[in-house]
């Protein structure tokens, strides 16, 4: 053994010096009961030789167990496998995004198409003829029924003839829906 103190025990700063450690960090081992020691009649630490040399070995022993750090060949092959498997990740996710940009635009197209067939709907029920037949009281309140909504687009349906059987041979043409309430007020 090194250095052994003559009377077998050695102070913070002689510990520290076979420790390779500093007095505090002694002084902090010895608070913590990582290594054992004993105060004098002073309030001096006495610390055993044998007690020093035991932490000395446990601490090189720790060291030799410890890995040791990648050289810088190691370095370089870690970082470009995880810049291949960056690259992959990208890749992947510029696809996925790719993917999800056609699928919207898959969703636009088919909005479009339901609303010009709404929209298709929607003037060909206007354009419908009434399904009732209209009586004369319903032409006497035209103020009761809402006006359709006339479009740009649509044509006015063509007038229709109903034959009157209460007058015998008479055949008069009548109007009907909104050419009837524009022309007869």
């Amino acid at each position: 053994m090194q250095d052994e103190p003559q009377s077998g025990f050695y102070s913070p700063s002689e510990a520290g010096r076979v420790l390779d450690l500093s007095k505090r960090r002694v002084l902090q081992l010895l608070e913590r009961r990582e290594l054992l020691g004993e105060k004098d009649a002073h309030g001096r630490w006495k610390i055993p030789a044998p007690h020093v040399y035991a932490l000395k070995s446990r601490r090189e022993e720790t060291e030799r167990q410890k890995p040791t750090p990648p050289g810088p060949l190691e370095e370089n092959v870690h970082s470009r496998e995880l810049v291949e498997a960056l690259r992959d990740q990208i890749s992947d996710l510029r696809h996925q995004l790719e993917e999800e940009r056609e699928s919207r635009r898959r969703a636009d197209t088919i909005i479009v198409q339901l609303s010009q067939a709404n929209a298709e709907q929607a003037r060909t029920i206007r354009e419908l003829p009434s399904a009732a037949p209209e009586t004369s009281e319903d032409a006497a309140k035209p103020s009761e029924r809402p006006d359709p909504i006339p479009t740009p687009s649509s044509t006015p349906p063509e007038p229709q003839t109903v034959s009157q059987g209460t007058h015998g041979n008479s055949t008069r043409p009548t109007l009907r829906g909104w050419l009837r309430r524009v022309i007869n007020p």
